[in-house]
């Protein structure tokens, strides 16, 4: 956790957000975390960076203890870009 700094946490009734940075990018922005607290599940993050633009993630409709197949994250599967040339 050296690598992480909280920033902030703001608790409301039923939310938790938690505002985190990278000790090695502070320069970079920061992550916004949201979570319900009843029950205890991730619902949002975002990403902050220096220059206010923002990418947020929503998540709904979560699998909790279920394997998934490891092809699900496999990007060449998942890219349909042509590579021309071989990356090494």
């Amino acid at each position: 956790m050296k690598k992480v700094k909280v920033l902030n946490l703001v608790e409301n009734e039923n939310t938790l957000i938690v505002k985190i940075s990278s000790t090695n990018f502070e320069d970079k922005g920061v992550v916004e975390i949201l979570f319900e607290t009843k029950p205890l599940t991730m619902k949002k993050w975002t990403v902050v960076k220096t220059d206010q633009t923002k990418t947020e993630v929503f998540f709904d409709n979560l699998f909790f203890d279920k394997n998934l197949p490891s092809r699900l994250f496999d990007i060449e599967l998942e890219d349909p870009r042509k590579i021309p040339f071989q990356i090494y």
